[in-house]
């Protein structure tokens, strides 16, 4: 499966919002968790986010000037969602710093080993 984002094309500044929408929306689609035996749970969803993310992040780091900033302003979406979801999770004010630390290094390192393969 392709995540199809046309406003990621090279020299172009994508709309933040909306890259992150169609992420987002990726990474909900049934068929990781029906077909693709992704299992339907936090670490699941979590590692189907940070797939569609870091491949998105990373294409906006090869993009130049544009898409760079584009790309620290989708970080900041990325882990503006963490936040909201350890907050869902009833994830107290006091573990939040901590959570998002090791979040952060989960989401960079499977960056790192995507990139890698």
């Amino acid at each position: 499966m392709k995540l199809h984002v046309p406003f990621l094309s090279r020299g172009r500044s994508p709309d933040v919002g909306a890259l992150h929408a169609a992420i987002m929306a990726a990474a909900r689609r049934p068929e990781f968790f029906v077909e693709g035996g992704v299992p339907d749970e936090i670490g699941g969803r979590f590692e189907i986010y940070a797939l569609h993310a870091g491949l998105a992040l990373r294409r906006c780091a090869a993009g130049g000037a544009a898409t760079g900033e584009a790309g620290r302003a989708l970080a900041d979406a990325v882990f503006d969602q963490f936040d909201i979801a350890l907050r869902e999770l009833g994830t107290s004010d006091a573990r939040i710093a901590k959570k998002m630390k090791a979040l952060g290094g989960d989401l960079y390192g499977r960056g790192q080993a995507y990139g890698a393969a």
